[in-house]
């Protein structure tokens, strides 16, 4: 997310925010089937949207001209020959394991047509499409060939299961995978087809039982030993699935898929890029093209802040959508990238383009569109798009998260948990179901709902960044801002290479005014190649409080600029302008403020702001008709009000005076001036002069009131005329305004009609 964040500070007039991003993950994951209906969701700070029109130019990375994809159409040989299929497809299995996909299919293939009833070849070709993420439409077709040849057999209902998952019919799936079980309850390939196809409905205990199973069956198949550690580690047992992996790479080392999915369970349980990509090495040059390899590449750079290596895997990955081979995924992925740069304009480019290559059936897909909906503040839109999901897949934690967060968008905090507790029912061992709910209670001010919610989690999650990450936003939320600290510092322990917990430790420095170490957080996560508008926003401010006022400005015109739509930033921003009695820069940003502000006491407070520079700047209401006061008539009532004080006036007119258009009214008493009596009578005049301000048609800038005892003149009051506009508006209190007023020893008065003083 990266995000809008909860901040405090500036004069009163920032509302309290906290928008929780979900953001899809860039990879896949490296198993039999890539695709699958579980979503994992995690933040990215990010704020705002399709709409927004950023001042740098988009930058439209070129995607590649599809062309002809062969499909291979074995031409069987006559007669047919099954020694001679028997020994293709021996040979492209030893291929298959040592990686060597291309020369897979082709013995496949050609085994295919020496006798193209040989199972075996069926079975193969499908096993070789469904490790091609790409290739789901040949896997299908693969597994439906076999499936004719062999309706009952567990093996090759197990492997149409897996590709109607990987197409996405994961209801389909479900019931071809519960059939292979039903009829082979011995087939450890049937009970790890069942397990993979019921993660990807949700079904997590089930899965975890029937992988287990799997293994007790049969310890010598690396597949199920993949499949026990993917059940494992949705089940949160990290260190049994790092040793189901590894169990899989002893039993074949060669097979890159069993490396990228151990590397990325490092990554993803302990940050550790370095070790990661150690492991992932092999496959890294045995398959340095495929699918699974670019995403783990794009994930690595963007843990890094690599923006460059990340936007060129993702493009490589454009290569793989050809007219036989409809693959959105590659245009998910840089939509993705760029979203996390907060370069919305071109993940709305790259998203449509997702959308235009995605079957009916690739929902997932929906979700960046519903991301991009949110952050434009398009609730609704989200929300529908959501429940549509929701309709068609009634168990899809995936929808019911975005449509709470829909509703946490629209500050309807009830409906939003309501959302995010279903969804955290059907994956109670989910942290990032946990963080959702906490966060929508913590948001509601539900404190010991929201602490309940992650407590639900603490057991297993400890070293999870994660649950850090919740706890922090948790306590931000409800305004614990040390306790928010404690839990930043330790998310960034466990992420040392992420720079998003190091620009919240940033924020919260600056709100706890550590402005220094605010500074030294936001520049060390800048050093990393950070480039979010909330670093650039506390950057800013930080440079604004230390009095680095060009600095200051730079990085806050900086993080508009990244974002047009960041609140935070918004904020910053116009507080550095009104400080700098820059009203007119200011105005912009009050006003786009006030739009988006729902609490009712901010959205007054900056009312306020806007119609105090718009006062100050001469954008002031003209008088209502009825009220309105020519000049004469301006220094007719001031007259009158003078005398009706029991004062004597000695000048009243309307004139040019320090720099300005005036009121001008001196006046004489007899009280003695060192008397309170004197002051009260000075403070009551210049109170009821000062409503007439507003009234008088030629909008003058201020009143000049001089008071006076007997022949000589004592004070000179000079009040501003946007402070009694504001004033007489209710937008000041009495005390309020009197502080605006300057005071000082008056000079002579001059008789009316000489030379204003």
């Amino acid at each position: 997310m990266s995000l809008r964040i909860l901040h405090s500070r500036l004069r009163g007039l920032t509302p309290l925010l906290l928008l929780i991003g979900i953001v899809i993950a860039c990879a896949p994951r490296a198993a039999p089937t890539a695709a699958m209906e579980l979503t994992t969701p995690m933040q990215a700070k990010a704020t705002p949207t399709p709409g927004a029109t950023p001042t740098e130019r988009a930058r439209w990375i070129p995607t590649p001209t599809p062309g002809p994809t062969p499909t291979p159409t074995p031409q069987p040989l006559v007669p047919p020959d099954p020694d001679r299929a028997a020994e293709l497809t021996r040979k492209g299995e030893e291929l298959f394991l040592k990686s060597d996909l291309a020369g897979a299919e082709d013995a496949f293939i050609d085994a295919i047509a020496a006798d193209p009833e040989y199972l075996p070849a069926h079975i193969g070709l499908t096993r070789v499409y469904l490790y091609q993420s790409q290739y789901w439409q040949q896997a299908l077709a693969a597994a439906q060939a076999a499936q004719a040849l062999a309706p009952d057999d567990p093996t090759v209902l197990a492997y149409l299961a897996w590709a109607q998952q990987q197409a996405h019919h994961f209801d389909e799936a479900r019931e071809t995978a519960l059939r292979a079980v039903k009829l082979g309850p011995d087939n450890a390939l049937a009970h790890a087809a069942l397990a993979d196809v019921l993660i990807s409905v949700y079904e997590v205990d089930a899965a975890l039982e029937h992988a287990r199973r799997a293994v007790e069956l049969d310890d010598q198949s690396a597949v199920v030993w993949f499949i026990l550690g993917y059940a494992e580690a949705s089940y949160h047992n990290w260190d049994a699935a790092a040793e189901a992996y590894d169990r899989a790479i002893e039993l074949e080392p060669t097979f890159f898929a069993w490396r990228l999915a151990r590397a990325r369970h490092e990554l993803n349980t302990t940050g550790d890029i370095v070790a990661a990509r150690e492991i992932a090495q092999p496959a890294l040059e045995l398959q340095p093209d495929h699918a699974w390899t670019l995403f783990f590449l794009a994930d690595l750079a963007i843990e890094t802040r690599d923006w460059e290596a990340a936007e060129s895997a993702c493009q490589r990955l454009f290569a793989l959508d050809q007219p036989h081979t409809p693959y959105p995924d590659g245009y998910m992925c840089m939509a993705t990238a760029m979203f996390l740069q907060e370069r919305f304009r071109e993940a709305e480019h790259y998203q449509t383009l997702a959308e235009e290559r995605a079957t009916p059936e690739r929902r997932d897909v929906g979700l960046m569109r519903m991301r991009l909906y949110i952050e434009n503040d398009e609730c609704q839109k989200a929300r529908e798009l959501a429940q549509d999901w929701l309709d068609a897949r009634p168990y899809s934690v995936s929808a019911m998260r975005m449509i709470g967060l829909s509703y946490l968008c629209e500050e309807d905090y009830e409906q939003a948990a309501a959302y995010f507790r279903r969804a955290f029912e059907a994956l109670p061992r989910s942290v990032m179901g946990a963080r959702l709910l906490a966060v929508a209670y913590a948001r509601d001010g539900k404190a010991s709902e929201a602490m309940a919610a992650l407590n639900k989690v603490r057991s297993f999650a400890r070293e999870d960044p994660t649950y850090y990450q919740a706890l922090y936003e948790v306590q931000i939320a409800l305004g614990n801002r040390r306790e928010a600290l404690r839990a930043a510092q330790r998310w960034q322990i466990l992420r040392p290479y992420d720079t998003r917990p190091r620009v919240n430790i940033a924020l919260l420095h600056l709100m706890l005014d550590n402005v220094a170490a605010a500074r030294g957080a936001a520049e060390s996560a800048l050093a990393d190649g950070e480039q979010s508008a909330t670093l650039y926003a506390v950057l800013g401010e930080a440079f604004h409080r230390q009095g680095d006022l060009e600095k200051a400005e730079e990085y806050l015109r900086r993080a508009v600029e990244r974002n047009a739509n960041h609140y935070l930033a918004r904020d910053f921003l116009a507080s550095f302008y009104i400080s700098q009695g820059q009203c007119e820069e200011a105005l912009p940003h009050l006003r786009w403020l006030k739009e988006r502000t729902k609490d009712e006491e901010r959205v007054s407070n900056l009312a306020r702001a806007i119609k105090l520079c718009e006062v100050r700047t001469g954008t002031r209401p003209t008088p209502a008709p009825d009220e309105a006061l020519s000049d004469d008539a301006a220094e007719a009532a001031a007259r009158e009000r003078v005398i009706a004080a029991g004062a004597e006036p000695r000048r009243v007119e309307m004139a040019e005076a320090f720099d300005g258009w005036a009121l001008v009214v001196a006046y004489s008493t007899s009280l003695d001036p060192d008397s309170e009596d004197f002051i009260e009578l000075e403070r009551r005049l210049a109170f009821d002069l000062a409503r007439l301000i507003p009234r008088i048609s030629s909008q003058p800038d201020m009143l000049v009131l001089i008071s006076g005892s007997g022949e000589r003149p004592r004070h000179l009051i000079l009040i501003p005329a946007w402070a009694a506009i504001l004033w007489a508006d209710g937008d000041l209190s009495d005390e309020e305004f009197e502080r605006t007023w300057r005071r000082q020893e008056a000079p002579v008065v001059k008789e009316q009609g000489d030379e204003t003083p």
